[in-house]
C-alpha cells in the first residue's frame, strides 16, 4: 500500500454526481469504509486470541446446552435458550472473522456495527443468564428434598454459570475495543512522526504524498491548471470572450490564449528539456524525438465555455515514450481537480479541498438492471453511432456533459461507460486516459488498441471508449 493509499483508504465521496438528474448531490458526507482499532500490535494480537477463545467456548457451551434437559426446565425452554444464544454468537463469530482477516489497524465497517450490536445483545443475555442462575438456585433450595436427579440440576447450574461468564467476557470484550470513525493518527511523511488529526476535515484535506518519477511534474501541472483556471474565469465573467474561428472551424477565445500562455510558461520554466504539444501552440516536430512531452489543452470544451454552462476543463498530461503517465484535469467553475500519476493512483479534490482517492465502480451491464447502468455522452458531439448503441442496449440513464469531465465521472465511479465515435485530438484524451487507468478503468481505441501520444499525426482517428470494467465493452 502506497503512502497515498494509507491516507485516503476508507474515505467516501463527500459529493456525488447524480447521473439520473445530471446534478451534483451534496448531502453525501464522510462515512468511512474502514475504521481504525485503537490498539498496538501486542494488544491487537491478544484481542484476536481472546476472540477466538471466546468463540470456541461459545460453540462448546451451545452444543452442551442443546442436549441438556433438567427438571427445572423443559426441552422447549432449553431450546429457546440455545436459539437466543445464536444471536450474539453470530455477531461474535462475524467480529472474529473481520478482525482476523483485516489489514493492519484497519477493520471493515460492518465490524463496528457488529461490535455495537454484540455489546447490547450480550448485556441482555448477561442479565438473562444471571437470572437463570438465581432461578436454578431458588429451584434447588425449594425442591431440595423432592429433586429426583440432583446431578442434572448441578449440570444445569454449571451451564448457567458458564453462560453468564461467557456473556460477561463477550460484553467486556466488545466494550473494550475503541473504534474510531476517523483514523485519528497518521504519519507525516516529511518528518516521519505521528500526528493527530483534530477533525475529519484535517485528514480529508491532507494532500497525498505522490512519489516517483512524475511527482514534480504532477505538482507543477496542478499549479499551472489552477492558475490557468483563474485566468479563464476572469474572461468567463467578462462581457467579451473575443471569439475567433480557427482553420478547423473550432472556436478560439481570449481565455484559450491566456490559459495556454500561463501553462506553457510554467511548464517550460520547470522542465526546459521537455517537449510541449498544445492545442494553442504552433507544433514543433522536434518533439517527436523527445521521450518526454507535455500534452496540453488549455481550455477543453470551448463551445461549452461560450454557452456559459460551466462544462469546460483545463487538461495537462505528460507522455513518456508515447504513453500518458501523468494527468491533471481542472474544472474552473466548480473548482474541482482530478489528477493521477502512473503507479500512484487517481485522486479527486473538491472545492473545499477535501481529497479522495478514486476508484471506478464495479457495476456490470445486464438487461434486467439496465436502468441502473450509467453512461456519459458528449453534449456537443453526440453521434448517430452513439445513439444506436444506447438504443440497442436500452440504456437511457445517460448524462450528456461537455469536455473531459465525462472520463472523470467514470474514474470517480459515477458512471460506467463513455464511448466516443468521431475525431478528437491528443490533448483531448491524454490527461483523461491516465486518470481513468489509475482509477482502475479501461481506456482503449475503438479497435482495442492502445492510445499513443506525442505522435506525428495528433488526430485520434479511431475513436475511443472508457469503461469501468472490460466486461462493459458493448461495441
Amino acid at each position: 500500500m502506497s503512502n497515498a493509499d494509507k491516507y485516503f483508504e476508507g474515505f467516501e465521496k463527500v459529493e456525488r454526481y447524480d447521473a439520473a438528474t445530471g446534478k451534483r448531490k451534496k448531502e453525501f458526507i464522510y462515512t468511512g469504509n474502514y475504521y481504525r482499532l485503537d490498539l498496538n500490535d501486542a494488544e491487537r494480537k491478544t484481542f484476536k486470541i481472546r476472540c477466538l477463545v471466546a468463540t470456541v467456548a461459545y460453540i462448546l457451551i451451545f452444543l452442551y446446552a442443546s442436549v441438556l434437559d433438567t427438571g427445572a426446565s423443559s426441552t422447549f425452554y432449553v431450546g429457546m435458550i440455545c436459539l437466543l444464544m445464536l444471536i450474539p454468537g453470530m455477531f461474535l463469530i462475524g467480529a472474529v472473522w473481520e478482525t482476523v482477516t483485516a489489514g493492519e489497524y484497519m477493520i471493515a465497517r460492518k465490524f463496528k456495527g457488529g461490535i455495537k450490536r454484540l455489546h447490547v445483545v450480550s448485556l441482555i443475555m448477561l442479565v438473562f443468564s444471571a437470572w437463570q442462575i438465581i432461578g436454578e438456585l431458588i429451584y434447588i433450595v425449594l425442591h431440595l428434598k423432592s429433586i429426583e436427579n440432583m446431578t442434572l440440576e448441578i449440570e444445569y447450574l454449571v451451564f448457567a454459570v458458564a453462560e453468564t461468564f461467557l456473556m460477561a467476557v463477550v460484553y467486556i470484550l466488545s466494550g473494550k475495543v475503541a473504534v474510531d470513525e476517523v483514523p485519528n493518527e497518521f504519519v507525516d511523511e516529511k518528518t516521519s512522526k505521528a500526528k493527530t488529526a483534530e477533525n475529519v476535515k484535517e485528514v480529508l484535506k491532507k494532500e497525498p504524498q505522490i512519489e516517483g518519477e512524475y511527482a514534480e511534474a504532477l505538482e507543477v501541472a496542478k499549479e499551472a491548471a489552477l492558475r490557468a483556471g483563474e485566468l479563464i474565469l476572469e474572461v468567463y465573467e467578462s462581457d467579451d470572450f473575443e471569439v475567433e474561428t480557427k482553420d478547423d472551424d473550432s472556436p478560439l477565445t481570449k481565455a484559450d490564449r491566456l490559459a495556454n500562455d500561463k501553462i506553457v510558461e510554467m511548464l517550460r520554466e520547470k522542465f526546459p528539456t521537455y517537449a510541449i504539444l498544445s492545442e494553442e501552440e504552433e507544433d514543433n516536430t522536434e518533439r517527436l524525438s523527445n521521450p518526454y512531452c507535455f500534452v496540453v489543452d488549455p481550455l477543453d470544451g470551448t463551445k461549452e465555455f461560450i454557452k456559459r454552462n460551466g462544462e469546460f476543463t483545463v487538461n495537462i498530461a505528460l507522455a513518456k515514450d508515447h504513453k500518458s503517465v501523468m494527468g491533471v484535469i481542472y474544472i474552473p467553475v466548480t473548482d474541482e481537480l482530478f489528477y493521477a500519476a502512473e503507479g500512484q493512483g487517481a485522486f479527486y479534490r473538491d472545492k473545499d479541498g477535501n481529497t479522495k482517492k478514486m476508484k471506478v465502480s464495479s457495476r456490470l451491464y445486464s438487461f434486467r438492471d439496465r436502468k441502473n447502468f450509467r453512461a456519459v455522452s458528449s453534449r456537443s458531439h453526440e453521434s448517430e453511432e452513439m445513439k444506436a448503441l444506447f438504443d440497442k442496449y436500452s440504456i437511457d440513464n445517460v448524462v450528456r456533459i461537455g469536455s473531459s469531465i465525462k472520463g472523470c465521472l467514470v474514474a470517480r465511479g459515477d458512471a460506467e461507460v463513455y464511448y466516443r465515435y468521431g475525431l478528437t485530438k491528443e490533448w483531448d484524451t491524454a490527461a483523461m486516459q491516465c486518470i481513468v487507468e489509475e482509477a482502475g478503468g479501461v481506456f482503449r481505441q475503438m479497435d482495442d488498441t492502445e492510445m499513443r501520444y506525442n505522435r506525428e499525426n495528433t488526430l485520434n482517428e479511431k475513436g475511443f471508449y472508457v469503461l469501468n470494467k472490460k466486461e462493459n465493452r458493448l461495441i
